[in-house]
């Protein structure tokens, strides 16, 4: 089973380009995000995929109609925050008003999310307390590697249930996801024994981004690491993963699929400027359409809720997703 997942997000909330989060507009934006998640959907149509979109609240506000079609076609909304800030800027109490924010945007649009994906990956001791308190059913913020902005490398690729007070009862193991499914009844509207049925007994499930552990070594697939590793090396280790793991998933940004400007002003006519490297990065083999659309025509996609029914009393908690 490989997840496909987006995080729907402007190029103007990304770290690189530090914009702050006052200047992080709509008018700044002027439609990349819109017209960028229209792309996506099309594709997604295209080949039959479903996917989980983690939507910002500020992206939802902006173009709710993107949410209406993708509700209209079938896909999963998640959350990705409001705004764009990392988990670890903000205080429980700021993350908590984030996320009810959040969720109440989208429920006035018919959205009812299961699922959060934090910005950046990042973390914070409070994250599950606050997913737990606003019925939050699982998490997809751990990415089993080790950059200058997160580290999750305490972890693995196995999925796990994480207490709400943030202490993980163990690992998942998933050698074959959907051998023995629990019947999707049992989740519906949250009231099934499974850890995506319920987040407040069991506790909320983490299912982590996709690396494939070789020699000692991690790599990861997915967003920069498909610009960087390519359509075809990232469509074999998504395989590998899945054949080790039972699972794996899959995920860009909107960004990624058209070109960003250049030239970015922000007030009073104010330029960001980036130094070579970080420039180099920020733009990095952006557009990726090619690469995405060979992914779509190999891979039969599935998303975080189609995947609800294969998650429950059949899979084990045998240890600690320490390693």
């Amino acid at each position: 089973m490989i997840i496909m997942s987006v995080d729907i997000e402007s190029w103007v909330h990304r770290t690189v380009f530090n914009v702050p989060i006052s200047e992080q507009t709509k008018e700044l934006d002027g439609g990349h995000v819109f017209r960028s998640t229209k792309i996506i959907l099309e594709l997604f149509k295209k080949y039959h995929t479903k996917a989980t979109f983690f939507v910002l609240g500020t992206v939802a506000e902006w173009y709710p109609e993107l949410i209406e079609e993708m509700k209209h076609e079938g896909h999963e909304i998640g959350i990705h925050g409001y705004t764009h800030k990392l988990l670890h800027d903000h205080t429980e109490e700021s993350f908590d008003e984030e996320i009810k924010k959040t969720v109440l945007i989208l429920k006035n649009l018919g959205v009812k999310p299961l699922g959060f994906r934090a910005p950046v990956f990042t973390k914070a001791d409070f994250l599950y307390k606050v997913l737990n308190k606003n019925e939050i059913k699982y998490d997809s913020s751990v990415f089993p590697i080790k950059t200058p902005l997160y580290d999750g490398t305490s972890y693995d690729s196995r999925p796990f249930i994480m207490e709400p007070h943030g202490q993980a009862r163990g690992t998942i193991i998933t050698p074959r996801w959907g051998e023995h499914p629990v019947p999707e009844d049992q989740f519906t509207h949250g009231q099934g024994r499974g850890p995506l049925g319920t987040g407040i007994d069991r506790g909320i499930v983490e299912i982590p981004l996709s690396v494939l552990k070789i020699s000692g070594f991690r790599i990861p697939v997915g967003g920069f690491y498909l610009r960087l590793f390519g359509s075809r090396m990232n469509c074999l280790l998504l395989k590998k993963i899945e054949k080790k793991n039972g699972i794996a998933v899959m995920y860009f940004h909107p960004w990624e699929i058209l070109n960003i400007p250049y030239e970015i002003c922000i007030e009073k006519g104010k330029r960001i400027k980036l130094p070579f490297l970080k420039k180099k990065f920020a733009y990095f083999k952006i557009p990726m359409l090619k690469e995405l659309e060979y992914l779509l025509g190999k891979i039969s996609f599935t998303n975080f809720d189609r995947a609800r029914s294969y998650i429950g009393e059949t899979l084990l908690v045998q240890r600690n997703p320490q390693i």
